[in-house]
């Protein structure tokens, strides 16, 4: 398309005192776009958040379901001492027979590791260790829990008394026909019951479980694993305590960042974590990602320079070429016509034949009044030209007299 021919611009014309129209539509542009832009790129970044959401999701949900099968153990040992509470070998405390019964219910289940029956002060009765232990417990929290009235008893990490281990005592009251407490039936759980996935090492898709105690320490459940490995210190464990679980990053003893998700067990007693390996990916990825992410924001540049050029071909330049010739009006000058408008946008198209139906009528106009000043000057030579003749024919009637 050849650019159209103008008359010269008039350097008397005013200066603009107002933003020109190409400043005010790219602000409008802005203002049009940007925020589209600025949305789609935050919704690229909550489905970022929204994934990582999910990941801790997954990691607390592995966490929930292995605590609550802790509890479901723990549970298991309430329903089993209440039922040997129940029978009437445990409650003469018979020595002969109570051990046996007991060793019988360990022997279906390998989540205990030894039972006992104490008397009310807390002395040991009867229990499952060969030769049989004599000792008390009568200053073991579970005791002191159940002779304050609970029904049921359950500590945290401890060392079993009667073994030795690290087990988790569960207790309930041992009562006669009459309803009155007269004793104890209590329960070493095995540290290993209450674990899951302990010995597997986690992966990006796998998360390992493990028991933690009320000090934040990962309670051992071999020897051959190590219990501090991949996860962090007890100070930092300790900070994320609580009852409804919960999921947080943090650098591992040995300085790697991690996710972990705490789950309580036995409320202020033990937690299940899990840990797992976050998510690293590859710098392909993660410039995928963000290209993903400024999409919206490459339209809008893209954008930007397009309606620049179309701005300055399409309305500008006619705009110009109008304002000259509209300049051109104005000194008088009507010869020229904006011809070249009608190869522009079909608005121009209508204002350039309104600028030329003006045009034409200012010079039929000047035409009229060229006319009319024509007209008015032959009359004033007529007027003159007779007033001449009667002053003469004035004179010569004076001179005859």
């Amino acid at each position: 398309m050849t650019e159209p021919v103008v008359p010269p611009p008039d350097p008397n014309l005013s200066r603009p005192t107002r933003l020109s129209l190409k400043a005010q539509f790219i602000i409008l542009l802005c203002l049009a776009m940007g925020p589209a832009a600025v949305i789609g790129f935050l919704q690229t970044l909550a489905a970022f958040d929204r994934q990582a959401q999910k990941a801790d999701e997954a990691l607390l949900q592995v966490a929930t379901i292995a605590s609550m099968a802790d509890r479901q153990v723990v549970g298991g040992a309430r329903i089993l001492l209440e039922a040997l509470a129940s029978q009437d070998d445990i409650r003469r405390h018979n020595s002969a027979t109570c051990a046996d019964v007991m060793r019988k219910a360990i022997a279906r289940s390998a989540d205990y590791e030894s039972m006992a029956i104490t008397d009310v002060s807390g002395q040991a009765l009867c229990t499952t260790q060969q030769p049989d232990f004599t000792g008390s417990f009568a200053d073991r929290s579970w005791y002191g829990e159940l002779v304050g009235g609970a029904d049921f008893a359950v500590t945290g990490l401890v060392d079993s008394r009667i073994t030795g281990q690290p087990a988790v005592i569960a207790a309930v009251p041992l009562r006669d026909e009459a309803g009155n407490r007269i004793g104890a039936v209590s329960a070493a759980i095995r540290v290993g019951a209450l674990t899951s996935r302990a010995d597997e090492p986690a992966t990006k898709s796998q998360p390992v479980t493990l028991l933690i105690d009320s000090s934040g320490r990962v309670v051992p459940t071999a020897p051959t694993i190590p219990v501090a490995a991949g996860m962090p210190s007890p100070e930092v464990i300790r900070l994320h305590f609580g009852r409804n679980g919960t999921v947080f990053q943090a650098s591992s003893v040995e300085g790697e960042l991690r996710l972990y998700a705490l789950a309580p067990v036995l409320a202020d007693k033990l937690f299940v974590i899990a840990a797992q390996d976050l998510v690293r990916m590859s710098p392909q990825q993660n410039l995928l990602d963000w290209a993903v992410a400024g999409i919206p924001l490459l339209i809008w540049l893209v954008a930007m320079p397009i309606m620049w050029i179309g701005l300055e071909r399409l309305v500008l330049r006619w705009v110009i070429y109008l304002r000259r010739v509209g300049a051109g009006y104005a000194r008088g000058h009507y010869i020229a016509m904006p011809s070249q408008v009608e190869r522009a946008p079909s608005e121009f198209q209508e204002l350039g034949r309104t600028l030329s139906q003006m045009a034409l009528t200012a010079r039929a106009r000047q035409r009229d009044l060229r006319a009319a000043l024509e007209q008015k000057n032959t009359l004033v030579r007529e007027i003159h030209h007779r007033v001449k003749n009667n002053l003469q024919i004035i004179q010569s009637l004076l001179n005859l007299q």
